[in-house]
């Protein structure tokens, strides 16, 4: 029964923070170009635009030649979807970001 209500909580705590990320601007910090003009930004960039989807996959899920295609599947359907599309130096770091940590 204690185990039940601490995962009821844990689960609570989750879709909160869930929640509080779904503020219906399409992104939040990392909406602006200038906010990952600094690389060291791509990460948040990456999983506030990605994430308004789904759950970002992991660098290494895909090799470097693959994520660019991925990634340009990724913008039509965030289009598609109404999300408006990655702008493009978004784009540019969170391909970096992602090809640099492929691991393939």
């Amino acid at each position: 029964m204690r185990r039940a209500s601490r995962l009821a909580s844990l689960s609570v705590v989750m879709l909160l923070g869930l929640m509080a990320g779904c503020d219906g601007d399409g992104g939040g910090m990392a909406s602006s170009p200038q906010a990952i003009a600094n690389p060291e930004d791509a990460p948040s960039a990456y999983l506030d635009y990605c994430g308004d989807c789904h759950v970002p996959p992991r660098p290494g899920a895909h090799s470097a030649e693959m994520w660019p295609s991925v990634v340009n599947r990724m913008q039509q359907r965030r289009v598609a979807q109404g999300l408006g599309a990655i702008p493009p130096v978004a784009r540019e770091a969170i391909l970096d970001y992602l090809q640099g940590r492929s691991g393939r």
